[in-house]
């Protein structure tokens, strides 16, 4: 009887190990998968930034030549 209890308690502990390791391979794809939506966020925003750099940059050329 004890020999069954102790194999039950082994049994017990390996599933919930096993499940354990699925939960954290599960929230680990789920982080791995924000993490690149968030880059490409982050590229988009510095794209964008880029973009209006650019086009403060060109509107000062324009009032320096119209100084000039």
């Amino acid at each position: 009887h004890q020999e069954m209890l102790a194999l039950a308690r082994q049994s017990d502990a390996a599933r919930g190990a096993a499940q354990q390791r699925y939960a954290e391979t599960v929230l680990e794809v789920a982080h791995m998968g924000a993490q690149r939506r968030l880059r490409q966020v982050e590229a988009l925003g510095g794209l964008a930034e880029a973009a209006m750099l650019g086009d403060g940059d060109e509107a000062a050329h324009l009032v320096q030549a119209g100084i000039h």
